[in-house]
């Protein structure tokens, strides 16, 4: 069996107002969240190519995702159930 490693780290709470003092005005992006239902449309056209057809949206810009099947002509998808896959 491989090893498997897991790294934990506890925020450091009290350092919170710290952080804000030092840099006012600053704060992280928002976090944008992937639809809940996606249209058959939304990603655009689903067979931009013969070869090609539109699998999902990619979540870091939603941006259409799709498969080129001249490249490899095998999809195999894993993942856990009701995750999108």
């Amino acid at each position: 069996m491989a090893a498997e490693h897991f790294l934990f780290a506890r925020p450091a709470l009290e350092s919170i107002s710290v952080l804000n003092a030092r840099y006012p005005g600053q704060s992280a992006p928002p976090i944008r969240l992937l639809p809940t239902d996606l249209a058959p449309t939304a990603p655009g056209t689903l067979y931009p190519a013969p070869e090609r057809v539109v699998i999902g949206q990619r979540e870091e810009d939603l941006a259409s995702v799709a498969v080129d099947f001249t490249d490899n002509p095998l999809l195999m998808v894993f993942g856990d159930a009701k995750t999108g896959k």
